[in-house]
């Protein structure tokens, strides 16, 4: 039976080779001994899969999630866990938010800290809703738009009146977390 590795922050960075400013991850030569289960044929699996990966970029594949997510040494790890933990590393104590809402850009600058509700907060309007806002709804009895983030925000004949009171709203609620319809009235 093989014998799971435990992943910590030194085995990490001698397996991948982080760039922070690109967010891009490449895999690191491998030595013999992390091949070696008891066999005579270490060196040689390790030679080859040097031949094969050393040099070459990982982390690309989103299997369908809306991270990066990549098996290393039998253990799942997503790319911008492993882009904490070679950048500062210690995993991380909270969740990662991507501050720009997409969860393959792994640049350092982009991840932050953030616990549920804030990592929530900076979630982008979802597809197929009645506004192009976040936090707007057409109210279909009373004929006019709605805002709300998390309570009542008021009835708007003007869907962009509504967008900007969900807006105020929420900036004073969730931060620098908060996700704007319109973050240049923000400044």
């Amino acid at each position: 039976m093989a014998v799971k590795v435990q992943i910590t922050p030194d085995l990490l960075r001698q397996l991948l080779d982080y760039h922070p400013a690109t967010g891009r991850f490449f895999w690191h030569e491998r030595p013999a001994c992390l091949f070696s289960n008891g066999n005579a044929g270490s060196e040689s699996n390790a030679k080859a899969w040097n031949r094969r990966y050393a040099g070459r970029e990982t982390f690309l594949n989103g299997t369908g999630s809306r991270y990066y997510k990549q098996p290393i040494l039998g253990v799942d790890i997503i790319a911008h866990i492993a882009a904490w933990v070679i950048f500062y590393g210690v995993f991380p104590d909270k969740q990662i938010d991507h501050i720009n809402g997409d969860g393959k850009d792994n640049r350092i600058s982009n991840l932050r800290l953030a616990n549920g509700s804030q990592n929530q907060a900076n979630q982008r309007k979802k597809p197929g809703l009645s506004s192009r806002f976040k936090g707007v709804s057409w109210h279909r009895n009373y004929g006019k738009w709605v805002a709300s983030g998390r309570l009542h925000l008021g009835y708007f004949d003007n869907e962009e009146d509504a967008a900007r009171a969900y807006d105020r709203a929420i900036s004073i609620i969730h931060g620098e977390f908060a996700v704007l319809n319109f973050p240049d009235d923000a400044a």
